[in-house]
């Protein structure tokens, strides 16, 4: 039976909506990752992500015509805005 084997690579389940959402589990412990999985940790689609490593957005190295992502450096750069958004709200806000 097909239905049966266990799946390789990213697995998924249905949610309440009926749509299916990635296990992001299985490349935790990786430095680098695929585009397909950067695309899925982002929540944006595969031609996205490809859009924003062709502009420079997106921490990419190339070896031939795999194309991978740095997660430890997409973390740090989406931190970075993060507290970045945080700091510009509570200035704005007289907090610091």
């Amino acid at each position: 039976m097909a239905q049966d084997r266990p799946r390789v690579g990213l697995t998924t389940r249905q949610t309440p909506l009926g749509r299916r959402s990635r296990n992001l589990d299985n490349f935790a412990g990786r430095r680098w990752i695929t585009i397909r999985e950067a695309a899925s940790y982002l929540g944006i689609s595969v031609k996205g992500c490809y859009d924003m490593a062709a502009s420079g957005k997106l921490p990419v190295a190339r070896i031939g015509r795999l194309v991978s992502v740095d997660k430890v450096t997409l973390d740090s750069d989406l931190m970075h805005q993060v507290q970045g958004t945080t700091a510009s709200i509570k200035k704005r806000e007289g907090i610091l």
